[in-house]
């Protein structure tokens, strides 16, 4: 990314909302003192998916691509039943600002990978393998073109448990 710029707003109750904007992109939105109180409609809308599945997982597990401010792993691994969150993230300087200044770090249940998503995925063992995998990698307005193959897909696919789930993130532009 070429700019990573933060914006604070208030929230009822002295409660702080603060949004990750990468390049022209809102990316996250992270509550700070509810991790679990999801601002944005994609993030509610993939954590009820992944719901389903970590219901049925004894130890919980999730894997995600694109971290950008962390705000759903942050929310996974602080749920009442938690989950062993990682996250894959290419960018070393977002996944600091997550860590140190988008909160993500108070928890011991998220550990952040440095790298391209695909080649971190290749490298990860596939046991135990993941209940939800989440892509939520973009370059800017488009997600990767590698992380939307049928390669990828079969990457993603050795790494789920039997009742796993893939969650995919997909905005691109309208032209």
């Amino acid at each position: 990314y070429t700019c990573i710029r933060l914006l604070d707003k208030p929230l009822a109750g002295g409660d702080l909302l603060r949004f990750m904007i990468l390049d022209e992109g809102v990316h996250s939105a992270s509550d700070r003192d509810h991790p679990q109180r999801l601002h944005l409609g994609y993030a509610a809308l993939a954590d009820l998916l992944a719901q389903a599945a970590f219901a049925e997982a004894a130890a919980p597990r999730a894997l995600v691509i694109g971290g950008g401010g962390a705000t759903l792993p942050r929310a996974w691994a602080h749920a009442e039943k938690s989950v062993a969150a990682t996250v894959i993230e290419l960018d070393a300087e977002v996944a600091t600002m997550a860590r140190d200044i988008m909160w993500a770090g108070r928890s011991g249940r998220l550990e952040t990978l440095i790298g391209d998503g695909r080649a971190v995925l290749r490298a990860l063992p596939a046991r135990p393998g993941y209940d939800v995998v989440l892509m939520d990698a973009y370059r800017s307005r488009s997600v990767p073109p590698h992380l939307v193959t049928a390669e990828f897909d079969r990457d993603v696919a050795a790494r789920l448990t039997a009742s796993g789930v893939y969650l995919s993130n997909v905005i691109d532009r309208a032209d």
